[in-house]
């Protein structure tokens, strides 16, 4: 009878932590070289999963190694390492693979990149209705700012120079937090 008792209370906690609201806000970093590794496992030992070639391309963070311990929830006591840097992240990238990258080749610069279309419409305006450019797939653009539905971008094109202007969400993929 107590096992049996026992047992049910191990269930309802087990129970109580699943269903409890997670607290992990969604955190994106960006490339800061031209060339990034993201591996198989937190170790240059690892094998090479994919090999991105344009800086400034967006990964959503999803655990953070630190040289003791790894960190998935805000949670987590991390007290004993505020002083200390992460030495690898483990991310998704924008077509949804996971890997683990080096800590000293991301930085927190504010990056999108275009997903789910060939070409994505730039407006001079959030809802327009006169594209201004055609954005190419997989094209990465720093986030000037997003509100519902829309986010301002800017990039640097070859051509024109600095360009910015709205561009629909559904086509972008990155840190949209709205300022």
């Amino acid at each position: 009878m107590i096992l049996f008792r026992l047992s049910a209370l191990l269930f309802l906690l087990a129970l109580m932590v699943l269903s409890a609201p997670q607290t992990w806000a969604q955190t994106f970093y960006s490339m800061n070289f031209s060339e990034t590794n993201m591996r198989t496992g937190n170790s240059t030992t690892h094998p090479i999963l994919a090999v991105y070639g344009q800086r400034g391309t967006p990964f959503e963070i999803l655990s953070v190694l630190y040289p003791d311990k790894v960190y998935q929830q805000e949670g987590d006591d991390d007290t004993r390492f505020s002083n200390a840097k992460p030495s690898w992240y483990r991310v998704r990238d924008f077509e949804g693979q996971t890997g683990w990258i080096k800590s000293n080749q991301l930085g927190s610069k504010p990056t999108l990149i275009v997903v789910n279309i060939k070409q994505a419409m730039m407006y001079a305006e959030a809802n327009h209705h006169h594209p201004i450019a055609l954005l190419p797939k997989h094209l990465v653009v720093q986030r000037i700012e997003c509100i519902i539905g829309w986010c301002h971008i800017g990039f640097n094109d070859p051509k024109h120079g600095k360009l910015d202007g709205w561009v629909a969400r559904d086509y972008l993929w990155g840190d949209m937090t709205t300022l």
